[in-house]
């Protein structure tokens, strides 16, 4: 597999697709690195929760943990 830049876009095409694209003059080599640059989102939002978004303050799994133990022992 290699990658060209035709037309102002990168393809990942066949070693043979991209030799003879490149000879004819249609394409150029290009990294896989802009490639992947291009194709790739930077960075994706991350979810928030409801109650993050009302301002709420969540247990978290260790605490809802340590209140369920220290029921039990209280029985």
């Amino acid at each position: 597999m290699k990658t060209i830049l035709k037309n102002g876009t990168y393809e990942r095409v066949s070693n043979e697709v991209a030799d003879y694209e490149v000879k004819v003059g249609k394409a150029k080599y290009a990294s896989k690195m802009d490639w992947k640059k291009t194709t790739r989102s930077v960075a994706k939002p991350e979810a928030v929760s409801v109650a993050e978004q009302k301002g709420e303050r969540t247990k978290s799994e260790k605490a809802i943990k340590a209140a369920k133990f220290k029921a039990k022992q209280r029985h």
